[in-house]
């Protein structure tokens, strides 16, 4: 069970860690959401990722798992290997759904910096700190 109520207290400060680029991008264009390469890496490079929505719907949380659990997502196997690989989710109602909740323009794409929890081995992404990252897609 992945517990969704994260301290600050509890995240890495590492300086390894504080380098990355722990981010998603949610595309409403696309119907998609993009997880950065680091987010993987972080987790340890899981061959499956598991996407949980807080119950107010203001956070993501993105943790290692086995592949028969509940919004299991198979990470690219040449996500590291193929720089031309992305790791991109596409749900048109799931996405629109978690715009909708938050705010935000469905014809745009916002970028979510997030924050990786070491204990935990968890990565939360608050979705009101999103940034409007490309202009508008119609």
């Amino acid at each position: 069970m992945i517990d969704l109520d994260m301290n600050h207290d509890e995240v890495s400060t590492d300086p390894v860690v504080r380098n990355m680029r722990i981010e998603i991008s949610i595309q409403g264009y696309r119907n998609a959401i993009s997880i950065g390469k680091d987010v993987i890496r972080l987790l340890g490079s899981p061959t499956h990722v598991c996407l949980k929505i807080h119950r107010d719907g203001s956070r993501i949380i993105l943790a290692p798992c086995a592949a028969d659990d509940v919004m299991s997502f198979k990470v690219p196997e040449s996500l590291f290997t193929n720089h031309h690989t992305v790791f991109r989710l596409h749900s048109k109602q799931f996405v629109h759904s978690i715009m909708t909740e938050n705010g935000m323009d469905l014809t745009l794409s916002y970028t979510v910096p997030g924050i990786y929890n070491e204990k935990k081995n968890v990565a939360c992404f608050d979705l009101k700190e999103n940034h409007l990252s490309e202009q508008r897609r119609i």
